[in-house]
């Protein structure tokens, strides 16, 4: 289910489901976005991780190459112009933590 399922014409149409944009290192499986190759993307999540979002603020990742749970709630649909992506946020934080815990 978390293993990608997208052909390489497919992942090169550039097209997107939901916030996230096809491209090759960044697939889809059953049910999930995949991260298949993040150096490819210059990702800091790790190889195999998978994640999905909620149309009304939900949104969790799993990385299991370095062994991070996120589960994220708020209630807000869509986005307001110039606010923050919250998920992007998330992100962004949690692996500066991982590299610098002092920050």
């Amino acid at each position: 289910m978390r293993t990608n399922a997208l052909n390489e014409q497919t992942l090169n149409s550039k097209s997107g489901i939901g916030p996230v944009h096809l491209q090759p290192g960044l697939g889809f499986g059953y049910d999930f976005a995949v991260m298949y190759d993040p150096a490819a993307l210059k990702s800091p999540l790790g190889k195999g991780s998978y994640w999905w979002w909620g149309i009304a603020g939900t949104w969790f990742w799993i990385d299991p190459t370095n062994d991070v749970v996120f589960i994220g709630m708020i209630q807000r649909r869509g986005g307001a112009p110039g606010a923050a992506n919250h998920e992007d946020l998330s992100r962004t934080l949690t692996y500066k933590a991982l590299v610098d815990p002092k920050k």
